[in-house]
């Protein structure tokens, strides 16, 4: 909710971007902890901890792209189209744990972690740069929107290529 609030109040002040990078890095750190926190107090749940886990971060990725669908620099259309690629992407990463009991989190070199910093790259660049980009007939498509664009490209070209390529593994073992 911190990333989503401050994206909406960078319509007023461009320095609550620093706020959303903020609660990109809190954001981290409870995705990341929680797991190993209750490893180490010895509390685990692994049906309850990976139901939670995956829900509450497909929530939170909605909350946080949506934020910056609703800033002055950043499309709409473009944020949740960048976001449908990501879940694309989680859901193989969830079929394929089903199914094979691996779970590929990174591809290409990129994982959660990655994708934070390059969303906190993103709120500097919007912080810097301003409203920066080109004029596209009637619209305005900023360079934000590239980034996220051929972000969202990716996510599904991946999925497609993953999932091709667990089609061809599971028809050989059938």
């Amino acid at each position: 909710m911190i990333v989503l609030t401050a994206q909406i109040a960078s319509r007023h002040d461009r320095s609550f971007f620093w706020l959303a990078s903020f609660g990109l890095v809190v954001h981290w750190l409870g995705d990341s902890l929680d797991g190993s926190l209750a490893r180490f107090r010895k509390i685990e749940r692994p049906k309850y901890g990976y139901f939670l886990d995956h829900t509450v971060d497909a929530f939170c990725n909605f909350m946080i792209m949506l934020g910056f669908g609703l800033t002055l620099y950043i499309r709409m259309d473009v944020a949740l189209f960048a976001l449908v690629g990501y879940f694309l992407l989680c859901i193989f990463v969830f079929i394929n744990n089903h199914i094979s009991g691996s779970m590929q989190l990174s591809f290409i070199g990129f994982g959660p972690t990655e994708l934070r910093i390059c969303l906190i790259a993103i709120n500097a660049g919007m912080y810097f740069g301003g409203r920066a980009g080109i004029p596209l007939g009637d619209q305005f498509f900023s360079y934000y929107d590239g980034v996220l664009l051929f972000a969202g490209t990716a996510f599904v070209g991946i999925y497609l290529l993953q999932m091709a390529k667990g089609i061809r593994a599971l028809r050989k073992s059938a």
